[in-house]
């Protein structure tokens, strides 16, 4: 028995040096008291807070501890700026040294239910009630502000309401309207906002009035500029609701008309578009309108694209020949884009043929062997965090080299696609506007990682929905950082905002509780139901289901207009929210791409799929709405 268990210590492979030393990083940071040097470690920066955390836990010259902790630089979770200040708070307690500073620093910046906050002066409650909404507790922070009762108060409590709560926009309308009385700017903010409000509540009519007022009462102020065109907006939005086609044709021309009359440098290029938008909605535009909106846009913008699509598709029933020609002119300039995947869904024969997409192996270079077997021999005993710190310090030397593939892959390997990806996109633009090609596959692999690739292909199979959809979703959202967190507060992977990450999982049957979005796997699990329950509603419609992700049901719903059935260019092109208009334009392609890139399927087959030729909003099987 002796020399069994002798010789399967014997068989072990030998621990790296690296997981050793990680190791006892970990331990210590638990409370082991073995003594650590940062200037002989790989990771110098989290000794020091190893060494911080024994500092206020043990016995130490006191004005050594307080050094020790002030000096420390955020490098990670737990290892950030509000800890940095709790430690200090506890290390000045234990020193008897005041600390009413640092907790009335805490209590402003990382506000917890029980600060003390009566030492607090009203300015101060205010930055404190930022950091609750930026921490996402709305509720808290209209606490504060409601207790305060100024005018400028009041003011962010009704914008709270308009852009955080979004649940009740007529009573966020009523808060604004009684601010617009007074002398200052905020009169002409409130009246804007109070707008704003009657649009969102759905009360267009109402809304195109308020806009009116404010150009009225305030015509030198910015914000005039801003209520003439979304008054012009309204009109364009009341076009699309239920009514006789004359109805809406004249509807369509009376938008058309009032943003041709906006001059303002703020808003021209997009009221010029609007004005010809509605004419083409209206059966009164021409390619030559559209043209002259792409000949003064800037060369391969979005705007110029958008102009010469619509010009084509305006010429293609009189002029095929110059419109087909038009397409492959678009086609040619930029395949991935949402223009480029509309003229490969009008006319799969202009898509180019498949090719057969081999990965080779990523070598490594003499130079970057030991690092490399460093961070695998992290990543293998399951130690993240340090291989992820290692390979930061790896990634330059890789790009000096030019070591594209090498750096793509050690990049999913420790879960850190972020950089890399956005690093590759910057610097390959005139690559990937165009069809993939066997030998750029480690450039397109850098843009387009794959990462997470075994939960998400569970998580896809289990809600029926393309494993591609949610690696376009993760890289959209989060460009795969499992730690990000959004001004909205969403978080992780897919961006899930804690309260439908609840919500979520009630339905999933899993009892109330809070999620930990921070988790890989628990996210992608959450996001993969959610996008499945959106795809049972919605009748598998991949641009609705973007569009819905990202706005939500409730808005999709505000959308609907008078038609029920609408071609998918028009009716994305149609939202009218612009972030969720973009949103599924960049989706799609990203989708597109990550088709081709996970299974054996041509440009036009990915295409067909990610687009269908029209879009049935009526479609609606009920299930999540949130």
């Amino acid at each position: 028995m002796i020399c069994a268990a002798l010789a399967l210590i014997l068989a072990a492979p030998p621990i790296h040096p690296a997981v050793a030393e990680a190791r006892t990083i970990l331990s210590v940071e638990s409370g082991d008291t073995r003594a650590l040097d940062p200037k002989a470690s790989r990771w110098p920066d989290r000794v020091n807070w190893a060494l911080a955390r024994r500092a206020f836990q043990r016995d130490m010259p006191c004005p050594e501890r307080l050094a020790l902790i002030d000096s420390l630089t955020p490098n990670g979770p737990g290892r950030d700026a509000e800890t940095r200040l709790r430690w200090l708070l506890s290390a000045q307690t234990a020193c008897k040294v005041d600390g009413k500073e640092t907790a009335k620093r805490l209590a402003i910046s990382h506000p917890t239910p029980e600060d003390d906050v009566s030492t607090l002066s009203p300015d101060e409650r205010r930055a404190r009630a930022r950091a609750l909404e930026e921490a996402g507790d709305y509720v808290g922070a209209r606490t504060i502000w409601a207790a305060l009762g100024t005018r400028e108060d009041r003011f962010e409590v009704a914008r709270l309401g308009l852009k955080r709560f979004r649940t009740d926009f007529k009573g966020t309308a009523a808060q604004f309207k009684a601010l617009i009385e007074g002398p200052d700017d905020l009169s002409a903010d409130a009246a804007y906002f109070h707008a704003k409000s009657l649009g969102r509540e759905g009360d267009l009519k109402a809304a195109m009035d308020a806009y009116d007022a404010v150009g009225k009462r305030f015509p030198a102020h910015k914000r005039a500029d801003d209520a003439a065109f979304f008054k012009a907006f309204s009109m364009y939005e009341r076009a699309r609701l239920p009514g006789a086609p004359d109805a809406r044709r004249t509807a369509y021309l009376a938008a058309a008309k009032e943003f041709a009359q906006i001059d303002a440098k703020s808003w021209k290029s997009s009221a010029r578009w609007y004005a010809v938008w509605c004419r083409y909605l209206a059966g009164d535009a021409v390619s030559a309108d559209l043209d002259a909106i792409a000949k003064d846009a800037t060369d391969g913008s979005q705007t110029q694209r958008k102009a010469t699509y619509w010009a084509a598709r305006a010429d293609l029933p009189w002029k095929p020949v110059a419109a087909v020609k038009r397409f492959r002119a678009l086609l040619n300039a930029r395949t991935h884009d949402w223009y480029g995947l509309l003229v490969i869904r009008e006319f799969p024969a202009l898509a180019p043929p498949k090719t057969t997409l081999t990965d080779a192996p990523a070598a490594v270079a003499p130079q970057f062997k030991e690092a490399v077997e460093e961070i695998r021999a992290l990543v293998e005993a399951d130690l993240m965090g340090f291989a992820r710190a290692r390979f930061a310090v790896l990634r330059k030397g890789l790009r000096d080299a030019q070591a594209v593939a090498l750096e793509a892959r050690l990049a999913v390997e420790v879960g850190d696609a972020e950089e890399t990806l956005r690093h590759a996109t910057a610097r390959n633009q005139a690559i990937l506007r165009h069809p993939i090609q066997a030998d750029d596959l480690p450039i397109w692999r850098a843009a387009y990682p794959a990462a997470y690739a075994e939960p998400i292909a569970k998580a896809a199979k289990a809600n029926t929905i393309p494993p591609a959809l949610l690696h376009g979703f993760i890289r959209k959202e989060s460009a795969y950082a499992p730690d990000a967190v959004s001004k909205a507060h969403a978080k992780g992977l897919m961006q899930l905002i804690p309260r439908t990450a609840r919500q979520i999982r009630s339905d999933r049957g899993l009892g109330r509780g809070e999620v930990d979005l921070h988790k890989p796997k628990t996210n992608i699990e959450f996001g993969a139901w959610y996008v499945g329950a959106l795809a049972k509603r919605y009748g598998g419609q991949l641009p609705i289901v973007m569009a819905t992700f990202n706005a939500g049901p409730a808005a999709f719903d505000s959308w609907k207009g008078a038609q029920t059935q609408l071609p998918t260019a028009l009716w994305v092109e149609m939202i009218p929210f612009l972030q969720a208009r973009e949103y599924v334009k960049r989706l799609t392609a990203t989708l597109v791409i990550y088709e081709q890139l996970t299974r054996p399927v041509g440009l036009a087959e990915a295409v067909d799929a990610a687009i269908p030729s029209q879009v049935d909003i009526a479609i609606d099987t009920g299930g999540v709405k949130y």
